[in-house]
């Protein structure tokens, strides 16, 4: 593990069970809340996934997957991790191991702000190729948190990185690994700027690997993470995220499994803003 964050993660829930996280009152956007569910992913050719959903009268602003009780290795990686509605998170969960593993979807879910939108953009995801897809806010809104999608139910399909590139605009990297042809989507939850509104990174190697690079996205004092995402530099099939949740309320955690020799540069990034 080599991307320097210092971190602690505790989560207490049963397998398939869901729980909710505190709001930070004064830091974060009116009616902030993190709602999670454990599943367990079975080992084998194909993934696993759900849908964790945000309390009543409340809009999902943001989320992500990772793996349970630990870091990502190889053989986990991500399928799908998107808004499904406006008031879900879905996701789904690549487990190419020997062994069944548990994994957690996230929502982070806040009251309906102002301009409200969800965006989304498609593109052609061919048998063994790399495909990219930006999806982009409208003119006068941010950009929340982003997302990403894919048709294929298999193992051997799944995102490489997955990022804010602006203000505006999230886009996402997929490797089809499989014999069909695919389609992946990019989606961009959009809404006016909220107050202290900032997009954050930091950018670190790890000298090669095989490894989990482990690196968290930070926001400034008085802001909460709404949203984030894993930026790889050059991506390939090799180096691939393995999960992304706002994970504590400061900070994107982000996993990236380097399955390579070579040296695997990240970017984490956290979208960050305030009550």
């Amino acid at each position: 593990m080599r991307l320097t964050v210092s971190l602690t993660l505790v989560l207490t829930a049963a397998a398939g069970g869901v729980y909710a996280a505190p709001a930070m009152a004064a830091n974060a956007p009116a009616g902030y809340q993190r709602v999670h569910t454990v599943l367990t992913a079975p080992h084998g050719p194909f993934d696993a996934g759900s849908a964790v959903t945000c309390p009543a009268g409340k809009v999902v602003w943001g989320g992500g997957v990772t793996y349970f009780g630990g870091f990502a290795g190889i053989g986990n990686s991500i399928n799908t991790s998107a808004p499904n509605g406006e008031t879900q998170w879905k996701a789904r969960y690549n487990n190419d191991t020997d062994r069944d593993i548990q994994f957690e979807i996230q929502a982070v879910c806040a009251n309906r702000p102002a301009n409200y939108s969800q965006q989304f953009a498609n593109a052609a995801n061919p048998a063994h190729t790399q495909s990219h897809a930006t999806a982009i806010c409208p003119i006068g809104t941010v950009l929340l948190s982003g997302g990403v999608f894919s048709t294929s139910d298999v193992a051997s399909v799944f995102v490489l990185s997955a990022f804010p590139k602006s203000q505006r605009k999230f886009r996402a990297v997929m490797w089809n690994g499989s014999d069909r042809n695919e389609q992946m989507s990019a989606f961009a939850v959009c809404a006016h700027k909220p107050p202290k509104y900032v997009i954050t990174s930091q950018t670190g190697s790890d000298g090669g690997g095989p490894s989990t690079d482990i690196g968290g996205g930070q926001c400034p004092v008085g802001t909460t993470a709404i949203g984030g995402g894993s930026k790889v530099l050059s991506p390939n099939p090799g180096i691939y995220i393995g999960g992304g949740i706002v994970e504590p309320d400061m900070q994107w955690l982000s996993e990236v499994v380097n399955s390579t020799t070579a040296s695997a540069t990240v970017s984490p990034f956290a979208i960050c803003s305030a009550g």
